[in-house]
């Protein structure tokens, strides 16, 4: 079939809609000085084509071409992090087990090149058999994102104490591109204009109207939050203040330069962005427990119990999903988002 008649399929309507978002975020994205915004929008459009090869076979010689290269750039990242950990950058303090867990995670990024491997993993975490290009890409990502976990976290400690972090600045732009970004990630990751309408990708991701019942559940799934945080704030006191002073201090370098506008866009940014990708793209599919570790590993600048506390946000995110549906967890999330930057200002 000829290229112009493969666009005037379904498929490749659909694409060819994902296209014009990839091209239109990215100029959006240099305008106002979001990179955030074109990379989440193109990584949503390569699960459109996966989706669209699930659908009709012709696309696969186009997604065979541009699934290798992000498997590829995490590979090379990782290596690089390898060295970076291992003394290659002069000043920054050596973290020689950082570095080895770079490799094996450069090591098992390079492992989804290989079908089979990627096709066990993505059957065993999704429970689908047989795999789709779809659940395939999604498997790639899921490895680049628990096995850089570590690393990263030790990256950002080392980068954080010796204060080469001072000049980072991340407001408005950033908050406004990733919340846009995120959308449209979480609308790719579900086949939208490919193999779903709008109506039915907003649907598959649990949006919908609150019912009588979800502002309660909404107020005592912030109180809990609350109180699980209390909990964890304790704990660290107690035992762990060296973890406890580190995500105090993080805390404060998150919140501290923010303006009210900004912390609003943050409060939605996380709230809507991450709910909307994990608990209403993935976690139909993952489960519930395996989405909050995914969930966890996205917080590398936390000390360890921090992370643990966020894999228990995410496990109680989880469950009131899978009992009310994505629009309530969005609010639950962005409130305690609000209230706990807010604290952080104050304090």
């Amino acid at each position: 079939m000829a290229p112009l008649e493969l666009t005037n399929t379904p498929a490749g309507r659909g694409l060819m809609m994902w296209l014009g978002l990839a091209l239109g975020a990215g100029v959006i994205g240099v305008v106002i000085g979001s990179a955030e915004l074109g990379m989440l929008t193109v990584l949503g459009a390569l699960f459109a084509l996966a989706h669209a090869v699930d659908r009709d076979s012709r696309w696969l010689g186009l997604h065979l071409f541009l699934a290798w290269i992000l498997p590829a750039i995490a590979v090379f990242g990782f290596l690089g992090l390898a060295a970076i950990l291992a003394g290659a950058l002069p000043g920054l303090e050596r973290h020689p087990a950082g570095a080895i867990v770079s490799v094996v995670a450069a090591a098992l990024t390079a492992l989804t090149f290989w079908p089979a491997f990627t096709d066990a993993l993505a059957q065993r975490l999704f429970r689908r058999r047989p795999s789709t290009h779809g659940l395939r890409l999604a498997t790639r990502l899921m490895v680049v994102g628990l096995a850089a976990c570590y690393p990263t976290s030790v990256a950002f400690r080392i980068a954080f104490e010796q204060d080469q972090l001072d000049a980072v600045r991340i407001g408005t732009a950033s908050f406004v591109g990733t919340l846009l970004g995120m959308v449209l990630l979480s609308l790719g990751a579900v086949g939208a204009f490919v193999t779903r309408d709008l109506r039915g990708s907003i649907a598959r991701l649990g949006l919908r109207q609150l019912r009588a019942w979800d502002p309660v559940v909404v107020v005592l799934g912030v109180a809990a939050l609350l109180a699980l945080n209390t909990g964890v704030e304790w704990a660290q006191q107690a035992w762990f203040p060296a973890a406890g002073l580190h995500d105090r201090r993080v805390t404060e370098f998150i919140a501290n330069p923010l303006s009210r506008l900004e912390m609003v866009m943050l409060g939605l940014s996380a709230g809507i962005g991450e709910e909307l990708a994990l608990r209403g793209a993935l976690q139909p599919r993952l489960g519930i427990l395996v989405t909050a570790l995914l969930f966890g590993s996205l917080h590398v600048q936390y000390s360890w119990v921090g992370m643990i506390a966020i894999v228990l946000f995410g496990l109680l995110f989880g469950v009131v999903r899978r009992a009310t549906s994505t629009t309530v967890v969005i609010l639950m999330h962005v409130i305690y988002d609000l209230i706990a930057v807010m604290g952080a200002r104050s304090s």
